[in-house]
């Protein structure tokens, strides 16, 4: 698989590689904006799975966050063929 080039299909590249992302793993892959493009891929036809998650936080406060996953890699493998031409 070619190096993403762009915010998009490092989005897609990290979603194909992992079996789920969460906030954390996006930022700490340089993706700060990754609300945005999952957003643009579900736009390209791209099911993107969300699933809260629940938890305690460090105060012992209950919250949640949001992880990410693709159910149908295969169309999303062919997705990122055609954006890294």
């Amino acid at each position: 698989m070619k190096k993403p080039k762009t915010q998009e299909q490092l989005c897609l590249y990290l979603l194909l590689k992992n079996k789920v992302m969460t906030p954390l793993k996006f930022i700490e892959n340089g993706l700060i904006s990754y609300h945005q493009r999952i957003g643009d891929l579900r736009g390209k036809d791209i099911n993107v799975l969300m699933k809260k998650v629940s938890f305690k936080n460090q105060f012992g406060n209950k919250s949640e966050h949001g992880t990410w996953s693709l159910p149908n890699k295969s169309k999303a493998e062919k997705l990122y063929k055609e954006l890294t031409k």
